[in-house]
Order: C-alpha cells, then sequence, then structure tokens
C-alpha cells in the first residue's frame, strides 16, 4: 500500500481534530496522567453521557448500566482505590493481585486516575481465541491408549476459555460428560457468550474420556488470574488454554504476577502442566527494525509505509503494536489506521511514553459499508532516537506484508507453557497461520504439534485441511496435547508437569526441517505405544538411597560443576530431579539457588558461599530426597587459571564496637582453587575522625587473618574507615570496612 507521506500527516492530524472536536471536547493531547487516551476521549465526553457511552460502544468497551468498563492497575494489593472507585459511583466486579476490572461512570474516569494510588487505568486486557472455526483422536494414536486402560481416570483437566455455548446441549448428545464442573469468572459475558470453549473441551474429552473436566470461563485478565487461583484450590493438574493475548508484557516470559505471563508462572510453580495454543497469527504479525522516513513514519516495505488488511463491514478489528524496550520507555510512537487508501484515518493510539509507560499501543475499530475494504496499519515516531524492533499484530485478519517468525501472543511464548502449533490431521503438514517462533528473546517455540481441521459437535464436519466448516486453527491443536498428557498422568500419577511435557515432545513424528524447529517444535504428536501398568504399590520399592549425591568440578565463578544422583535401589524406572543449594560456609544453612537440572554454572554472586545439590528419586512407589556434601567455599575473586589469585571469606567487622573496647576485623584466606594459604603478612589501617589508630594487634595463623585497633573513649558515634590487607605468595588482597561506635 503505497502513499505520500504529506498526506498521511494531514490525516492524522484531522483525525485527532475530529476525536477532540466532536464534541467539543479538549484535544487528546492533555489526557490526565495515568489515563489511557482512548479512556481520555470518552471522559472529555462526560458532559453528554449518552454520547460517551455510545463512542465506548463503538470503540468496543463493555458498557453497563450506564458505566464503561475498565482496568484499574493500583500501587498496593485493594484497599483504598477500590474503596474510592466506588465511592465514584463504580463498581468493582473482580479482582487479582494489583488489578481489578472496574465498571465506572465516564464521568469519573479522570478522578479515578487522578488518585495517588493509582498506577494505571487503560482498556481491559483481553483473549483472542485461536479458532478460525473426531479425527484428531485416531491421529494421536490415543486409542491404542484407551485399549490399554489409560483414559485419564482421576486426572482433573480445566478447560480456561471466553465462553461454553450449548455445553448443555453437548452433555445430552455424549460429547461432553455430564459431571462437568462450572466455574464462571466472565465478569461482563455470559459463561454461555460463546461456543468456543465447548468445542475444546470436546476434544479434551474425546482424548481422556474419563478425565474430570472443568469449564472455567474468562473474559480479560483479572478473570484469568482468578481462574487460575480457583484451579490451584481444585488440584487441577493439567490446564488448557487456547488463547493468545497482546501487549500484555515482552513476551518473555518475565510479565509481573497480574498478566497472562505472570499467571503462567503461578501455575508452572502450583505443579500444573498449562498447554496453550501457539496462536493462528502467522499471517497476521509483521515484526523489524523501526525504519523512518519523512514525518517519522515507518516503513513496512521500500517507499511503503501501509501494511493493509482487508475488513468486512461491522466486523471488529484490533490492531497491536510494541516495540522492544520493555518494561518502561521514553520512544514514543504512535499507531494510526488509515481507511480509503491513506485518504481517510479512522483509528488511533497516541499514548505518551515519557519515561513511565510501557512500549505499546493499540485499537480496535469497525465500520459501517456495503461490501469489505482495506485499511492500513501506519507508525509514527512521535519523539526518541533508535531503531527498535516492532511487532504488530492484527488477530483474524491477513497482513500484506507478514513476518511469520515471532509470531505467538503471551503467554504461549512464555518458557512455563507448552505451546502447541497445528498440523491438518489428514496431511500431517504444518497449517500456513500457524503461529511460529522464536521468541524476542530467542527462544524455540512452539514445542510441539497437534492436529487441527477436525470434525467437531459443535463446528461441524471436516472437508478441508483450513476450511472454514470443522474446527481448524490452533485452539483444536491444544487440546489434543491436554488430553494425551491426562492419559499420561493417570498412567504415571507422580511425574510432574515438566516430565508429561518432556514425554510428549518425545512422542513425536518429526515435519517440516529435521530436528526441533520454529514451526512444529518437537514435531507431530504421536503417542505411540502406550505406557506399561506400574506395578501393585504393595509391590513397588520405594527409592534407597546407597550411595549420596555428589558434585563433580571445581566450584570457581565461571565453572559448571555437574551433580552425580548417587546410587539408589527401588522398582525401575527411577527418575531423578535436582536443585541446586547455595549455603553459608559451614553448609548448615541453604536456600534455592533457582537452578534445577543436571548441571550449575557457578556466579560471582556465589562468591563466599557453598553450593550443594538436592537429589529426588522418584518411581511409581513414591520418592526420596537426598543432599550432597557442601562444596569448598566459592572464591570471591579469580582468574581463568585457578591458583593464582587469593581469597577472602567469612570477612568480619565489630558491627558496633563500644568506645574504649577493641574494634577486630577477621577473615580468612585461601587461593581460587580452594587451599589454605600458610603464610602470610598482615597489614592493618583504621581511619577515626581523619586520625589514623594505633594497630593493636595483627596476626596469620590457621589462614585466618586478624587486625584490632583499641577505640578511644571518647569516640561515641563516630564513623570508623579502615581495611585489611593480606599478602602471600607474591600476591596482594584488600578489604575494606566501614562501622559507625555505638553510642
Amino acid at each position: 500500500m503505497r502513499r505520500v507521506a504529506v498526506i498521511q500527516l494531514a490525516a492524522a492530524w484531522l483525525l485527532l481534530a475530529t476525536l477532540a472536536t466532536a464534541s467539543g471536547a479538549e484535544p487528546l493531547q492533555r489526557r490526565p496522567p495515568k489515563l489511557s487516551s482512548g479512556l481520555a476521549a470518552l471522559a472529555q465526553q462526560a458532559d453528554s453521557s449518552q454520547s460517551a457511552l455510545a463512542a465506548a460502544r463503538d470503540a468496543g468497551h463493555d458498557v453497563i448500566a450506564g458505566r464503561v468498563a475498565v482496568e484499574v492497575e493500583t500501587a498496593t494489593v485493594g484497599g483504598d482505590v477500590l474503596a474510592a472507585v466506588r465511592h465514584a459511583g463504580g463498581r468493582v466486579v473482580g479482582a487479582y493481585g494489583r488489578r481489578a476490572t472496574v465498571l465506572i461512570p465516564p464521568a469519573q474516569l479522570e478522578a479515578v486516575a487522578a488518585l495517588r494510588s493509582v498506577r494505571a487505568v487503560r482498556e481491559r486486557s483481553r483473549p483472542f481465541f485461536d479458532s478460525l472455526r473426531g479425527e484428531g483422536v485416531a491421529a494421536t494414536g490415543a486409542p491404542r491408549w484407551h485399549a490399554a486402560g489409560w483414559t485419564g481416570r482421576a486426572v482433573k483437566v480445566g478447560v480456561i476459555d471466553g465462553g461454553f455455548a450449548g455445553y448443555r446441549a453437548r452433555q445430552a448428545s455424549g460429547d461432553l460428560p455430564d459431571d462437568v464442573e462450572i466455574a464462571d469468572f466472565c465478569h461482563l459475558t455470559p459463561f454461555e457468550a460463546i461456543e468456543h470453549g465447548t468445542a475444546v473441551a470436546e476434544i479434551v474429552h474425546e482424548m481422556a474420556p474419563a478425565a474430570r473436566l472443568y469449564l472455567i470461563c474468562v473474559d480479560d485478565g483479572v478473570a484469568l488470574g482468578e481462574a487460575i487461583a480457583y484451579a490451584r484450590a481444585n488440584g487441577i493438574a493439567i490446564v488448557n488454554h487456547s488463547a493468545a493475548w497482546f501487549n500484555t508484557w515482552r513476551g518473555d516470559g518475565t510479565g509481573p504476577r497480574e498478566t497472562p505471563e505472570g499467571v503462567a508462572a503461578s501455575a508452572h510453580s502450583a505443579g500444573m502442566l498449562w498447554v496453550n495454543s501457539a496462536g493462528n497469527f502467522a499471517r497476521a504479525h509483521w515484526a523489524g527494525r523501526f525504519k523512518q522516513t519523512g514525518f517519522g513514519w515507518h516503513e513496512f516495505a521500500p517507499r511503503d509505509t501501509g501494511n493493509t488488511f482487508t475488513l468486512e463491514p461491522r466486523e471488529e478489528a484490533c490492531v497491536f503494536l510494541k516495540w522492544d524496550d520493555w518494561p518502561v520507555t521514553t520512544q514514543d510512537f504512535d499507531l494510526f489506521v488509515y481507511r480509503d487508501r491513506g485518504r481517510a484515518a479512522i483509528a488511533a493510539s497516541i499514548e505518551e511514553q515519557s519515561g513511565q509507560e510501557e512500549p505499546r499501543e493499540q485499537t480496535c475499530f469497525s465500520f459501517e459499508g456495503d461490501g469489505p475494504e482495506q485499511f492500513s496499519v501506519v507508525v509514527q515516531l512521535k519523539t526518541g532516537f533508535g531503531s527498535p524492533r516492532l511487532d504488530v499484530f492484527v488477530p483474524g485478519r491477513r497482513l500484506e506484508y507478514q513476518t511469520p517468525a515471532g509470531s505467538m501472543g503471551e503467554p504461549a511464548s512464555s518458557p512455563v507453557t507448552l505451546a502447541v502449533g497445528a498440523v491438518c490431521w489428514q496431511t500431517g503438514e504444518l497449517e500456513p497461520y500457524s503461529s511460529q517462533g522464536p521468541t524476542i528473546d530467542g527462544r524455540r517455540k512452539p514445542e510441539i504439534a497437534a492436529p487441527d481441521s477436525v470434525s467437531s459437535a459443535t463446528y461441524g464436519a471436516f472437508e478441508a485441511c483450513g476450511a472454514h466448516v470443522g474446527f481448524p486453527g490452533t485452539s483444536a491443536s491444544a487440546p489434543h496435547v491436554a488430553g494425551a498428557a491426562a492419559l499420561v498422568k493417570q498412567a504415571r500419577p507422580a511425574w510432574t508437569a515438566t516430565q508429561i511435557a518432556a514425554f510428549l515432545q518425545r512422542r513425536t513424528a518429526d515435519i517440516g526441517v529435521t530436528g526441533r524447529d520454529n514451526q512444529s517444535g518437537a514435531g507431530r504428536l504421536v503417542l505411540g505405544s502406550p505406557l506399561a501398568r506400574a506395578a501393585p504399590r504393595s509391590a513397588l520399592r520405594v527409592p534407597r538411597l546407597v550411595a549420596a549425591p555428589a558434585i563433580k568440578g571445581v566450584a570457581a565463578p565461571g565453572r559448571k560443576i555437574r551433580a552425580r544422583a548417587g546410587q539408589w535401589l527401588g522398582t525401575r524406572p527411577l527418575g531423578y530431579a535436582y536443585v541446586w543449594l547455595r549455603c553459608t560456609i559451614d553448609g548448615l544453612r541453604c536456600a534455592k539457588s533457582g537452578t534445577t537440572g543436571p548441571s550449575y554454572r557457578v556466579a560471582t554472586t556465589d562468591a563466599d558461599f557453598t553450593l550443594r545439590l538436592a537429589v529426588t528419586a522418584r518411581n511409581a512407589g513414591g520418592s526420596r530426597t537426598a543432599v550432597s556434601r557442601p562444596t569448598d567455599p566459592v572464591p570471591g575473586a579469580y582468574s581463568a587459571e585457578p591458583g593464582d589469585e587469593l581469597v577472602m571469606y567469612e570477612f568480619v567487622a565489630t558491627p558496633t564496637p563500644r568506645p574504649g573496647a577493641l574494634l577486630e576485623a577477621r577473615t580468612y584466606v585461601v587461593r581460587v582453587d580452594g587451599t589454605f594459604v600458610l603464610g602470610a603478612t598482615v597489614g592493618c589501617s583504621a581511619v577515626l575522625r581523619g586520625r589514623r589508630l594505633p594497630v593493636a594487634a595483627r596476626s596469620f595463623s590457621g589462614g585466618s587473618a586478624r587486625c584490632a585497633w583499641r577505640l578511644p573513649a571518647n569516640s561515641a558515634g563516630a564513623l570508623v574507615s579502615g581495611s585489611l590487607t593480606v599478602i602471600a605468595t607474591g600476591r596482594s588482597i584488600r578489604r575494606a570496612f566501614s562501622v559507625r561506635v555505638s553510642r
């Protein structure tokens, strides 16, 4: 889509003027801090409540009883802010962490945004369900598992979705079990608003017919958090989420607790396996470095600053832009949507990024017309420098310029989720719309692929791959994997979510590029031979330790040390889980380092600590844990070759010495390889009120260096600065300290 930048600039100003003056409102640039530009436009129409509410509906907001639905983020959890919302005539319909879904009159938006404890008032985040609209069971090989008795019995599976229309009819037809559990966290839409969740649940039930199904309805980010809290409370082992969220965070899994990434991390920490559709956005995504033309417009292609897509009348389109400058940015981009080949602006997002705001813009719109029309996405840099990566998503549309790589939304992009791509059940080939990796931080995604385009009691019978009949899309692929996970969980109840995910990735058929790739991960799900039935529990021998775990290697910064599981007896097969511990010098007080797995890269932050290894051996009968002996203390200074530097550890100076008493500094000195230094020279220096204190004692014995000074009687409250220096083997090492004399 080609156009002249001057026309764009004029159209942009025309759009802003139109939005600002349609009802006599002030310009959007004067919006209150912390209030999004779209909501500011509604607040400025507060003198005409009907006009504001009509504008809210046109912008895609939910409006109920004269109040608009928004998301309020607070500095703390709950409390005064939510009480103030109620006082302003608002109603809190859901809360999770520091975010709440609120219904509030447009006239009160500015007042709520002005509250000191409010961080932001913005449009509600919402999911996009990955369907374009019972052959997959056979395609995955699940019937062999059913015949072996693995049907998912006693395994709880939660289907977190946006609606379950017709689920009662599916129960009556036998496509869903009679005893499904219902949990409704949809704040503003009915539990049976859409049928997407019903179709997803059908596939889970076909794959795992005896699993206990929980149908959990969500319609915004706050509801997603509430849903996972419910899942944790009810012991749900597997979660299926056939949806994507956009612009909620960077896409690297580090999102705060209230974001979809944070919610998925909470589920993972509770031991749940989160199965997520990869998304259908390979053709609805563009990514690349910002390339500036005149007036700050971005070029999607040489001499082309618009990325077009087609929309039908009265259909809603949402456009999302984010740039890689998280978590807050001073680079200020604006987002515009143009109609009629760039001559008329129909929507915009002009949030201000001044160093406190996140790098994202988004807008939704629809139009009235007699037929399909083309619209163009346009990005403009308002202030700032550099060429960050831009990501543009227009869910459900096909862009003129497309970037399939990196086209997954959140939380499918998170490292704690099992993302599932789509392959047609009939051909086994990757669907062209299936979202791809890598993630923005370079990880390979998705992890696995599974069938779509299957027949569905809800969506109809299969006709062709990718057709709008049957159930195409990664929304159908994910529940095939979630159901398969339920079969594995029944067969191996002691397996963790990580073990189940790894097992499923081993039971695949490679497609496309040889090996793991960013299109189908490990390949297409093929369950293969069912797991053997475990021996009766009475005949099982729980793991028993014979030889303790050990650590192999030198514990020095930059070095990699490896785990030895030790020797265990017990019914085979045995599985091992490794947790690395950071401990005090004596090895008695330990905390988890955050690293699991058979190896550990020693960091500089491990200096002056010892490291230990906790090994959990597990079989079908249970599990046992044993801990290794501690390593030598990790040196605090090091070089490429061990033995050529000195290291101090357990350095201590008298914390609050008394006037007239001794001030002491002590430390142990070793070489970087952990061996003790036998002889050394000790240097002692201390200054109080600008005068050097005489040394009362200095010594070096058994690897321990000591300095002591006698404090004057009139030194109460004074600050003493000093140092202890050790010279040995031609090397020198020094440690400074500063203490306050007690009063």
